[in-house]
């Protein structure tokens, strides 16, 4: 679920739709559409703990995340799809701002 960055924050109802469903045995089976809820809350590029600001602790968790190869969500700040030295170098970027 992706959301454009020009959404304003709040909730919105929306509709997941299966386009093949099968039971347990392989059978097809109708199929359906559910409704629910999705929260958008905003969050700065480099924001990686959440607390609305990047600070040097955003970029140290970076340097742990890539050091021990976990993950951490909003970690690939340039959108090359992985998170590396250029992601901490770009948060060191936005605290000098």
């Amino acid at each position: 679920f992706a959301v454009d960055d020009n959404v304003a924050e709040g909730n919105y109802v929306v509709s997941v739709n299966a386009l093949e469903t099968y039971d347990i045995s392989g059978t097809a089976i109708d199929t359906t559409s559910v409704p629910c809820e999705v929260s958008v809350s905003a969050r700065k590029a480099g924001d990686i703990d959440g607390d609305g600001l990047v600070t040097v602790l955003d970029a140290l968790m970076l340097i742990r995340t890539i050091v021990n190869d976990e993950t951490v969500n909003n970690g690939d700040i340039n959108g090359d799809g992985k998170v590396g030295l250029a992601d901490v170098i770009r948060v060191m970027k936005l605290i000098s701002q």
